[in-house]
């Protein structure tokens, strides 16, 4: 579980844990720098369970960092992860996962997800289609399964909500390496973990029960009416982190159809979210750099790459203006 000021919610997380069925679990908790009360409320939680671990950043480092730094000490065969502002709907959904994930051996098993907006309950959007599978192994994790969406990454970046084994969560990190373990990523921190996942487990499954309460009132501000998120800084400029984790999956696929298709979804999402030429800023090397490795494809269709080429020249245009500017 990682937690940062989340003082008003953080009692829901730890008991919703607590309260399993399945009593033999490790509680790793990475409090990353908070600066309001939540870190006594989990030493307190930590005098009256000793199962309960306690990591203290000096700094604040991010969320993906906070993760990385609970998994590599984690001995249990499997992990879930949990962020401090979320819980676990029931009390048996542990042990209904680790239940399936021992009759088949299974890297992964995944359970759904509901979202809370305004106290009211909303079903998390099936995004894969699931009905039509039981496990599924690799190759069809990673490429067909992985794919069958244009919209599979941006729907189904969360880590959370699964149980993975240990050491498939390990291998993960690896592939993804210090240099994105170790750099402050806002957003998309879930979204590389998914992907490098669903590149290196062999085997999925999807079981329909609900299991995970996503807050998105906690998330968006806390009771004093500030924002959980820690404060940027100043290297941080919206824009960046899209161009961070597109950069990621260019050094982290192969040149093949799938993942290359896979790349320009992202991309197309992305500019649609964050608009590339509003945010990017003085980062305009890195997203360059990007699109004509996309460009240059030979897996890309004519009309796919005249999209792309539209997105640079709007991006060179927009520096332009800057230029502009700044000389004056």
């Amino acid at each position: 579980m990682t937690n940062y000021n989340q003082f008003h919610c953080i009692h829901k997380s730890i008991r919703s844990i607590q309260n399993q069925s399945i009593k033999n679990l490790e509680i790793i908790i990475i409090d990353d720098c908070s600066s309001d009360n939540s870190t006594e409320i989990i030493r307190n939680y930590q005098k009256e369970d000793n199962r309960i671990l306690i990591i203290e950043h000096k700094t604040n480092k991010g969320k993906i960092k906070s993760r990385s730094d609970g998994i590599k000490i984690a001995k249990g065969k499997y992990i879930t992860i949990l962020d401090g502002d979320d819980a676990l709907i029931h009390k048996d959904i542990l042990k209904n996962s680790l239940y399936i994930a021992s009759l088949g051996n299974l890297d992964v098993v995944e359970f759904k997800m509901m979202t809370f907006k305004k106290g009211n309950p909303k079903k998390w959007e099936n995004h894969y289609n699931i009905s039509t599978y039981n496990i599924i192994y690799q190759p069809e994790l990673r490429t067909k399964f992985f794919t069958l969406s244009p919209y599979i990454i941006l729907e189904n970046r969360s880590i959370c909500s699964k149980i993975i084994k240990n050491k498939i969560l390990k291998k993960v990190l690896n592939k993804i390496g210090p240099k994105y373990t170790e750099d402050y990523i806002i957003i998309y921190e879930d979204t590389i973990m998914v992907f490098t996942l669903f590149q290196i487990a062999n085997s999925y499954y999807y079981l329909k029960e609900e299991g995970y309460y996503y807050s998105k009132d906690d998330k968006i501000k806390n009771l004093s009416g500030k924002s959980n998120a820690p404060e940027p800084n100043e290297k941080i400029i919206k824009g960046m982190d899209p161009v961070k984790f597109l950069q990621f999956l260019i050094e982290k696929t192969r040149n093949n159809k799938v993942e290359r298709q896979l790349i320009y979804n992202e991309i197309i999402l992305a500019d649609k979210w964050w608009n590339f030429y509003k945010n990017v800023n003085h980062h305009f090397n890195m997203i360059y750099n990007v699109l004509d490795e996309m460009i240059k494809s030979r897996f890309l269709l004519n009309n796919q790459k005249e999209r792309l080429i539209l997105i640079k020249n709007r991006l060179i245009k927009k520096e332009k203006n800057l230029l502009k500017i700044s000389i004056k």
